[in-house]
């Protein structure tokens, strides 16, 4: 089991139960959960706190996506590890990130990603 207790993920999703499932699966490691549904909620966030990793949903229902707030911080620098996490095909996206995950999520390959990206980061 993992323990990320000193660690912050924002998770960006505008559908409530995909939210809580990546509570239910990641409330064991002790990570800090912080949330955002819209695009506002997002911007709202993103400088309030420090975060170690955004998992990002692609298809957010309104004028900006996913891919337009990774553009966002990549442009803005913000350095912040991100995990897309779309019910596509994870080789269609013209975008760099650090990793994809495809929905339905396993919940064992999200941790193990996590993990990999932090361990990746832990220096910096």
């Amino acid at each position: 089991m993992y323990h990320w207790q000193n660690k912050s993920i924002l998770i960006v999703d505008d559908i409530s139960m995909n939210q809580l499932l990546l509570k239910h699966i990641l409330q064991q490691t002790k990570v800090n959960l912080f949330y955002a549904i819209n695009s506002i909620q997002f911007f709202k966030i993103i400088d309030k706190y420090y975060f170690d990793l955004i998992l990002m949903d692609i298809n957010l229902n309104e004028s900006l996506n996913g891919i337009d707030l990774i553009k966002y911080l990549q442009s803005n620098e913000y350095n912040i590890p991100i995990i897309i996490q779309s019910a596509n095909d994870c080789d269609v996206f013209d975008i760099v990130v650090d990793d994809c995950i495809q929905k339905p999520i396993d919940s064992i390959v999200l941790l193990d990603k996590i993990n990999k990206i932090f361990e990746t980061y832990r220096y910096m």
